[in-house]
């Protein structure tokens, strides 16, 4: 299960954090800015996963993960100049990502692996909660706080979210242990 969760923080950190302001435009004006977000996105799972990435059908796996992202995402980007409903667009890309990887667990990775040597039970839990909040609060700021559909991306607001709840947790950490 480990796995899993750091599955769905290497897509989290790929699609959100490692895709900038500009990456974002980019992707939007050519199929050359989805290169580079395809290639944030594997750039995060290889981090994630190093050094258990270096044996040769895992980093495979996530190259081909990267380019399947990639051609979800143009076709997101195709879809949201034809319909007027860009909240339902973008929840359903997020579902099938989320899909995606856990088909990605399941059928190759599952029992084959080991989980990355940082993260444990308590750590699982840890991300899959800010990973959570994190994703409802981008969700609802797209769905809620523009109501004229359209959706401008704050990454630095990403950002500080997510060192915020990181720093919460050391807190935790560290008062527990006390």
């Amino acid at each position: 299960m480990e796995i899993l969760f750091a599955l769905y923080l290497a897509h989290f950190l790929g699609d959100y954090l490692f895709q900038t302001d500009w990456v974002y435009r980019q992707k939007q004006k050519s199929w050359c800015g989805g290169l580079y977000h395809a290639l944030g996105i594997y750039i995060a799972l290889v981090l994630i996963f190093f050094p258990v990435v270096l044996r040769f059908p895992v980093w495979f796996l996530f190259l081909i993960y990267a380019g399947i992202h990639y051609v979800q995402d143009g076709i997101k980007i195709k879809g949201n100049s034809m319909i007027s409903n860009r909240q339902s667009l973008y929840i359903l890309d997020q579902l099938i990502h989320f899909l995606l990887l856990t088909l990605l667990w399941w059928a190759f990775l599952r029992g084959h692996l080991p989980g990355p040597f940082w993260i444990s039970w308590k750590m699982s839990v840890f991300w899959f909660l800010l990973l959570g909040v994190t994703f409802v609060w981008d969700v609802s700021s797209y769905v809620f706080l523009r109501a004229d559909g359209k959706y401008e991306r704050n990454g630095k607001g990403m950002i500080r979210r997510t060192f915020a709840l990181i720093f919460l947790w050391v807190l935790a950490e560290v008062f527990i242990t006390l």
